[in-house]
């Protein structure tokens, strides 16, 4: 392969994101955590200010915050497209908030944009943005509409 060259092909790239949105649905952190790299930075753009996490073990913290805010129960992905290393995926999430959640028992959806960066298999960074719907709640965060 040449230098400065992907190591993997488009399709493996987002394979890996899908695997991840299953492991999401399933709340899953064991297989989450062999989806990212150990180094992985993770920005969530829904909240002001972003929240940043750096590192596999903050983001698998943020990770299971979100889980005992909200149960994920669809993740419809309506494009995906994969360029060089990045994956970017619009989306819609519906889920459940859960208990001790503001609105806990209410549905929710929104759309959502997320960016990815795939390096060797593993995703490396991720960015998400809200599109509609407010975000899921997160202890220590400013919640825009709540």
């Amino acid at each position: 392969m040449e230098k400065g060259q992907p190591s993997t092909t488009g399709n493996e790239r987002k394979e890996v994101v899908l695997k991840l949105f299953d492991a999401y649905l399933k709340e899953d952190l064991k297989r989450i955590k062999n989806l990212l790299t150990d180094d992985i930075r993770l920005v969530v753009n829904s909240y002001k200010p972003s929240l940043v996490r750096e590192g596999i073990y903050e983001v698998l913290e943020l990770v299971q915050g979100i889980f005992n805010r909200a149960h994920i129960t669809e993740i419809n992905p309506h494009e995906i497209m994969s360029e060089e290393n990045k994956v970017m995926v619009y989306l819609t999430e519906k889920g459940v908030w859960a208990k001790g959640a503001p609105s806990a028992g209410d549905s929710y959806q929104g759309d959502r944009l997320h960016i990815y960066k795939i390096k060797n298999g593993k995703i490396m960074s991720a960015e998400y943005y809200l599109v509609n719907e407010n975000p899921i709640p997160l202890p220590g965060s400013v919640n825009p509409g709540h």
